[in-house]
């Protein structure tokens, strides 16, 4: 599912969104997000394979609530967290953020 978030990802095309943005924000559209994954593993066949997208980088909207949405339902089922899928690669990176001074 592809959820609606803060849209902080989008930084480089909305520079004045990284004034606006703010952790109230991040939290606010959280429990929405976990509502929604939520519900796609309750639909999700047996064997089904759900993907969690959003283009936000923080950790509020994306681990956090895959966290929790793991959390809540492992206790119902064998949901488990894929790091990648088969045959994708990731290799090991450091991500550098500007800070508010140098935004333009």
């Amino acid at each position: 599912c592809d959820v609606p978030c803060s849209g902080d990802g989008t930084l480089r095309k909305a520079p004045d969104l990284w004034r606006r943005w703010t952790e109230k924000l991040a939290w606010g559209v959280h429990r929405l997000q976990l509502m929604i994954l939520l519900r796609g593993l309750e639909l999700l066949v047996p064997g089904g394979i759900l993907v969690y997208s959003t283009c936000s980088m923080n950790p509020i909207e994306d681990e956090a609530v895959v966290a929790a949405a793991l959390s809540r339902w492992n206790s119902h089922s064998t949901a488990k967290e894929a790091t990648f899928a088969p045959g994708c690669h990731r290799k090991p990176r450091v991500e550098l953020l500007p800070t508010d001074d140098q935004l333009p």
